[in-house]
């Protein structure tokens, strides 16, 4: 039938923003990523780990986080040919992989204003956007840099080290911090495995046999990354392990032991990243089915106008055959009847945006049974070609009881997202004295079924309370295939306080953007997509 088969034509188009080869690799835990490494005196193996790291988060789909890179860290003592060395596998890698060179900083010549920039990003930090600052060299500039924020933003700051010789090493007078200062400043610690010795011969620092592949490469970045090994006997790129880890999953199941097998299937399945544009309509990236579970019936009542936005984001893309769960009021303890009330009218956008189906839609906390079922049905009808997005907009209870209703072969198909630390974190206990699940049982319970979880930023900053302007749902156009009336009452649900944060969730999930806006949002909606229409 013809959708079917626009929405696959598209899906090979476009490659899928998320596709299997490396979504079930690239498990980034959400964020910024900030990176500091020495290779200037000592550390010859930070020349090539450079290069691998920059060539790992481009590969990853994640160069757009990259928001630090200082190199060149070891105070005092320059060596200006290894120096030369890090300047080409520094800018010269960002410049191969399509990264913003103004992101990076020589700490010989730009040290100052590699802590304002820091320091900058570093407060910037939230629980739901933290700043990943991984630590390849000696920990003085890194120390710098984190004392430079503010006290209250520290503690968003995650400090990644592999190496007990970084974390102690200081052999001049300019160089008087350690690892444990910095923990002393307030940032949160990660020491990892030394990716020197982690897996054999296949570890990131191994024979060069094992690396031959590059080498013989008909890419030419390929064959770059290769010449940037600076040994003879062996290719050492072990500090780029920790870039591994955290685009593999950080502290939720990070793969400790990288190696060439894992740069190599990386490198070979980049993920794209689509380009946005303000001021032309978002184009549709995704051709699976959606689903969704939202709180709102206590605590959160930001979720009253995001869940009417999902409905208008679905509509904006004409992709209401694809919206196939709508779960609320998820909040299994401590109902509140206003906040339910509020929910149900939220749930009812089916009455006011043609073409959905009002029988996807579950109160959580009158019919969780029902909930569960449909999301079972929904999941067992997934495949390699039709995945399943959950986006997870209140605490991960319901979304971990629908998951595990799940057939175990069949939940590869399905793809969980969100963007709140809050509700990932968020528990209650239940009557029989139970503890209910957060976002890390859910990962800790099926990721190894094949389960994709996705963290995105928090979408607070683009979509909460200071940020957002929906005047214009009062003066849509009525000549498109959306009435204005359907764009008026999803303005009334908007209970004027211009938080619909967690309807971001939705927008990423159909654009790959994680920065939706108001702005954004106008353009779309003032131009959507009339659905698809099954010939026979």
């Amino acid at each position: 039938m013809k959708s079917k088969m626009v929405l696959f034509a598209l899906m090979c188009v476009v490659g899928m923003f998320f596709a299997d080869a490396t979504a079930a690799t690239i498990h980034f835990p959400g964020g910024r990523i900030a990176y500091s490494a020495d290779g200037n005196q000592h550390d010859h193996d930070d020349i090539g780990a450079t290069a691998a790291s920059v060539a790992m988060v481009s590969s990853a789909g994640l160069g757009h986080k990259l928001v630090h890179y200082d190199f060149s860290n070891h105070l005092g003592n320059n060596n200006q040919e290894m120096e030369n060395h890090m300047i080409e596998s520094a800018l010269g890698g960002a410049k191969r992989f399509g990264l913003d060179t103004s992101k990076f900083f020589n700490d010989q010549t730009q040290l100052k204003e590699a802590i304002a920039n820091f320091k900058k990003e570093g407060n910037k930090s939230s629980e739901d956007d933290p700043l990943w600052y991984i630590c390849a060299g000696p920990m003085e500039v890194a120390w710098r840099c984190v004392n430079a924020v503010d006290p209250e933003k520290r503690k968003h700051i995650h400090v990644i080290s592999h190496s007990g010789w970084n974390d102690r090493h200081g052999d001049t007078p300019e160089m008087t911090h350690r690892w444990e200062d910095i923990g002393k400043l307030g940032a949160t610690l990660h020491k990892i495995k030394d990716q020197n010795s982690s897996n054999g011969d296949d570890d990131l620092n191994g024979p060069l046999s094992k690396w031959q592949w590059l080498k013989n490469s008909d890419n030419e970045n390929w064959q770059w990354l290769y010449s940037r090994n600076q040994f003879n006997n062996k290719f050492d790129i072990s500090d780029s392990g920790m870039m591994y880890w955290l685009i593999t999953g950080g502290g939720n199941g990070g793969n400790q032991k990288g190696g060439p097998n894992e740069l190599k299937d990386l490198l070979s399945n980049p993920v794209k990243v689509p380009e946005f544009a303000q001021n032309e309509p978002a184009k549709l990236i995704y051709s699976g089915r959606l689903a969704v579970s939202h709180d709102g019936n206590i605590h959160d009542t930001d979720d009253w106008g995001a869940l009417a936005f999902v409905w208008g984001i679905v509509a904006s893309f004409g992709m209401q055959d694809q919206l196939v769960h709508v779960d609320h009021s998820c909040h299994l303890v401590d109902n509140t009847a206003r906040g339910e009330k509020q929910m149900i009218l939220s749930a009812e956008g089916w009455k006011y945006f043609p073409g959905f189906d009002s029988s996807i839609v579950f109160n959580d906390w009158r019919d969780l049974e029902g909930a569960i079922a449909n999301f079972k049905k929904q999941a067992e009808a997934g495949s390699e070609t039709d995945i399943l997005s959950y986006m997870c907009a209140g605490p991960m209870d319901v979304p971990w009881q629908c998951i595990n209703a799940v057939t175990p072969s069949k939940r590869k198909f399905i793809r969980v997202i969100s963007h709140s630390g809050w509700n990932n974190n968020h528990t209650w206990k239940n009557p029989d004295g139970s503890k209910s699940h957060t976002w890390n049982d859910m990962v800790s319970s099926f990721s190894s079924d094949g389960v994709k979880f996705v963290k995105i930023a928090g979408q607070n900053t683009h979509l909460g309370p200071n940020d957002s302007d929906w005047s214009f749902l009062n003066d849509m156009p009525d000549d498109t295939c959306i009435p204005a009336s359907a764009w008026e009452w999803m303005f009334s649900r908007e209970q004027k306080h211009s938080d619909v944060s967690d309807c971001g969730m939705t927008w990423y999930c159909l654009t790959g953007d994680e920065s939706g806006t108001a702005r954004k949002f106008e353009t779309r909606f003032k131009n959507p997509i009339a659905p698809a229409t099954d010939v026979k």
